[in-house]
């Protein structure tokens, strides 16, 4: 899976999973979580347990509790799918 494809994966599982993030709202690679998503402790949980599942990875819940941007979370899913290769 490219980058691309893994950032267009990631966007829709925001779309669908947060409560807070409507479609007519941009997301983007340098998008930050909080600051710009308004995304909240909980809707980062069901996020992460969608990405968890779209890409048969384990996600460590502390480290992605710190993550500011959309990239952050798209360069450790590419790193974890690159690893099951």
């Amino acid at each position: 899976m490219t980058r691309e494809q893994i950032f267009n994966v990631f966007k829709e599982l925001i779309y669908e999973h947060s409560y807070v993030v409507s479609r007519d709202v941009e997301i983007n690679m340098d998008s930050r979580v909080v600051a710009d998503l308004n995304i909240d402790s909980l809707d980062r949980v069901n996020i992460v347990i969608a990405a968890e599942k779209a890409f048969d990875i384990e996600l460590d819940d502390d480290a992605v509790a710190t993550f500011p941007t959309i990239e952050d979370f798209v360069n450790l899913i590419e790193k974890k799918c690159n690893a099951k290769k």
